[in-house]
């Protein structure tokens, strides 16, 4: 499974914003995110960090 969860970064803290994404694409200034099931949000925040082996993706 190469799924991975999205946090955002607030005060030091990850929060969980959204599970099992399998696609991100940046448009501009936004980031669009897929889940497995289809599910998409469109968030505008930047990436900081991508760790392929933690299956963890944290926005700011």
């Amino acid at each position: 499974m190469c799924e991975s969860n999205v946090y955002i970064e607030k005060e030091g803290k990850e929060i969980l914003i959204f599970k099992d994404v399998d696609f991100i694409q940046p448009m501009g200034d936004q980031i669009i995110l897929r889940d497995i099931l289809g599910e998409e949000k469109v968030l505008k925040n930047r990436i900081k960090i991508i760790s392929f082996r933690d299956h963890k993706i944290i926005l700011e």
